[in-house]
C-alpha cells in the first residue's frame, strides 16, 4: 500500500458491504481505540482484545490490506489517517494469537485462537530423511611435531652458505648471538 490514504469511496464500499452486526463490532473496535480525552491507544491493545473479530474477518476472506482498510475506517490508522502497513497488521495479528494462546487456561482447546482451519493453509509435507547424522568424532590427538636434528640445519652464521652482501653476514651473526644467549 502506497503512504497516501485510499478514496473514501473504497473504504465505505468495503465497510457497507459487510453483514450490519459485523460493522456494528467494528465501529466498537474503533470508538475503543480512543481515550476519554480522544487520544488514540496502542493499536496492539486493539488487536489482543479483538482478535476473535479479526479472525472471523480473515477466515470470511478479508486480506490483510482490506483488514487494515476496515480498521482505519473504524478509526485504528497511522496518524495520518492512512491504514496500518500490512506487515504491521500481520506482525499484531501473530502477538495477539500468540498471547490469547498464553491467557487460555492449560488443556482448554475448546476456544480457538486462530483462524478456523478451512482458512489456514494445507499443513507441509513433513521433510524427507536426509542424510545420517554423522558419528561421533574421536578425541584429538596432539600432533607429534617432527623429529629434526639441530645439526642438519644450516647456521646463519655459517659464511659458505651465505653468498648475501654485508647486511646478511651482520643480520645472521647478530640472529647467531642472540639464539647462543641464556
Amino acid at each position: 500500500m502506497t503512504g497516501r490514504p485510499p478514496p473514501d469511496d473504497l473504504l465505505g464500499r468495503l465497510l457497507g458491504r459487510l453483514p450490519e452486526p459485523i460493522r456494528a463490532r467494528l465501529r466498537a473496535v474503533g470508538a475503543g481505540h480512543r481515550t476519554i480525552l480522544g487520544r488514540r491507544r496502542d493499536f496492539q491493545t486493539a488487536f489482543d482484545e479483538n482478535i476473535g473479530l479479526l479472525d472471523e474477518l480473515i477466515a470470511s476472506g478479508a486480506s490483510h490490506a482490506e483488514l487494515g482498510l476496515l480498521l482505519a475506517e473504524a478509526g485504528i490508522a497511522r496518524a495520518d489517517g492512512t491504514p496500518l502497513p500490512l506487515g504491521t497488521i500481520s506482525g499484531a495479528l501473530s502477538r495477539a494469537r500468540e498471547r490469547a494462546a498464553a491467557a487460555r487456561p492449560a488443556g482448554d482447546a475448546a476456544a480457538p485462537v486462530a483462524a478456523p482451519a478451512a482458512a489456514a493453509p494445507p499443513p507441509q509435507d513433513p521433510a524427507g530423511s536426509g542424510s545420517a547424522v554423522p558419528e561421533r568424532a574421536g578425541h584429538r590427538t596432539t600432533l607429534q611435531r617432527p623429529a629434526v636434528d639441530r645439526r642438519d640445519l644450516p647456521h646463519p652464521a655459517d659464511q659458505s652458505r651465505h653468498r648475501g652482501d654485508d647486511r646478511t653476514r651482520r643480520a645472521a651473526a647478530l640472529l647467531n648471538s642472540l639464539r647462543s644467549r641464556p
